[in-house]
């Protein structure tokens, strides 16, 4: 099987920067969790990779030639130990009850040196702290006037407002890597935030020259950067390095 136009066209701007992402990796085993629609799966499984589809609702899945599995990501996962050689969560973290779980389980079924890619909204953009300075709520999180009643409903509410310091916390205490962080889209309307743009940069600036310790300054440098500061959803890329940790 080979892509063709129509296969492009389904595919949202985050789907296509994460198969540009793909495109240059060797095919291999692969879960799409949570899968959606199955428009992504569908062109990974094209150019070659073994891909696996789990979404808590499978109904939603579209494609013929692939099976979608009913899989709630906040429970332990239904596959192997080391079976995966590429995951990707795209839009879901903020829906689940413990990311760490998430995390643990999906570092327990990825080999080593596999690639886990996350996509999230940014929290820590510029215009969410001064949403939550102001009002005490984020920007992606808003309040609501009313509580959910089953089960499904509270399934498709964003309750966890996980930001890049949550997930790179995260991320080193399952043994990853982040080796890209990228953004969706930067809109011209947070330029308005300037000042307090460069009022962060040049506060943490003064701050690092005062450390020593590196991998503090690198991380601080990546909190400083227009994908951090500007970026509305956040694309994380992730190698697992080591064995879980017990």
């Amino acid at each position: 099987m080979a892509l063709v136009k129509s296969d492009l066209e389904k595919l949202k701007h985050m789907h296509r920067i994460v198969l540009n992402l793909l495109k240059e990796e060797e095919p291999g085993i692969l879960l799409d969790a949570p899968a959606g629609n199955g428009a992504l799966a569908n062109c990974l499984s094209k150019i070659g990779f073994q891909v696996h589809c789990c979404d808590l609702y499978p109904e939603n899945f579209q494609v013929p030639h692939l099976t979608c599995q009913r899989v709630d990501l906040n429970r332990k996962l239904p596959y192997a130990n080391d079976y995966f050689q590429y995951i990707i969560c795209l839009e879901s973290i903020q829906y689940l009850e413990n990311l760490y779980h998430l995390i643990r389980e999906f570092s327990r079924i990825l080999r080593k040196e596999g690639m886990l890619i996350i996509s999230m909204p940014n929290v820590l953009n510029i215009q969410s702290r001064f949403r939550f300075l102001i009002r005490g709520d984020r920007r992606f999180f808003k309040p609501r006037s009313q509580l959910p009643t089953t089960d499904a409903e509270w399934a498709k509410i964003t309750i966890n407002p996980v930001s890049f310091r949550e997930i790179e916390l995260a991320l080193g205490r399952y043994k990853y890597f982040i080796t890209t962080v990228l953004t969706l889209k930067i809109k011209p309307t947070i330029y308005l935030f300037f000042p307090l743009i460069w009022f962060i940069r040049i506060f943490t600036w003064i701050d690092n020259l005062f450390s020593k310790d590196k991998r503090k300054k690198l991380f601080y440098q990546t909190l400083i950067s227009k994908e951090i500061l500007l970026g509305e959803k956040l694309i994380i890329v992730a190698q697992k390095i080591s064995k879980t940790l017990d």
